[in-house]
């Protein structure tokens, strides 16, 4: 999901607790089929319980969020894996762009841990963190995204410790001599604790370390999918 910038109130008015969020849940990554019955659970910047919903036959929800606020949301449905994203919300109401939310599956999950097959956590119990590492570049006419090669992901669990991360190599292939992001941008982290969950990004740009961290609240064996995760270039 991208991250929506805060939205200041101005002048004299009092400052919103909760806007409205608006958008449509697809049946996977890259689908055009909205997921029926997906219960939406909204935690705060606290991860705390906020409020919750359920999508229609289409996948589409409408849920009330802390205004200017981090939110996580927590999707979960019957044929689904529970699903996890996060963003920011301002001090308007606010419609995510269609292709942002989606579920994972039992199959989905199959077919990960094959990518990932050599990975030494891969088939360790609890939730998942994956996804693409990209660089955001950004200028006067246009708006680019590159595979960040060369990227460490470091995930880290609430009490601050780290997990083992996996990556292609640059075939594509899962490999345990890989260090850092390959030609296909993916990597992975398996058998992680549920709940909050920060996830670093590191990668040399024109000789200069970039650091750049997502957040997610990561539900009981479920995934927060990071497709892209973003690096800004300088």
């Amino acid at each position: 999901m991208r991250m929506f910038p805060f939205l200041l109130a101005l002048g004299c008015a009092q400052p919103k607790e909760k806007v409205k969020m608006r958008g449509q849940i697809l049946d996977g990554k890259d689908q055009l089929v909205g997921a029926p019955d997906v219960a939406i659970e909204v935690r705060d910047g606290r991860t705390k319980r906020y409020s919750s919903a359920t999508s229609d036959a289409d996948g589409m929800f409408t849920a009330e969020v802390p205004a200017n606020s981090v939110v996580h949301l927590i999707l979960d449905g019957g044929a689904y894996v529970p699903t996890a994203f996060s963003a920011i919300v301002g001090s308007d109401d606010v419609t995510i762009p269609v292709g942002d939310l989606w579920m994972r599956t039992p199959g989905d999950i199959d077919a990960l841990r094959d990518t990932f097959e050599n990975c030494p956590t891969v088939d360790e119990p609890g939730g998942i963190v994956e996804g693409e590492v990209n660089y955001n570049v950004i200028n006067a006419h246009s708006e680019q995204r590159l595979i960040a090669e060369d990227a460490v992901v470091t995930v880290y669990d609430k009490n601050g410790n780290t997990s083992t991360t996996c990556y292609l190599d640059n075939d594509g292939e899962s490999s345990t001599d890989v260090a850092v992001v390959g030609a296909s941008g993916r990597f992975a982290a398996f058998g992680l604790q549920s709940g909050p969950t920060t996830i670093g990004f590191e990668v040399p740009i024109e000789g200069i370390d970039t650091e750049n961290f997502a957040f997610v609240w990561l539900p009981e064996e479920g995934v927060g999918p990071f497709y892209p995760a973003l690096i800004e270039f300088p």
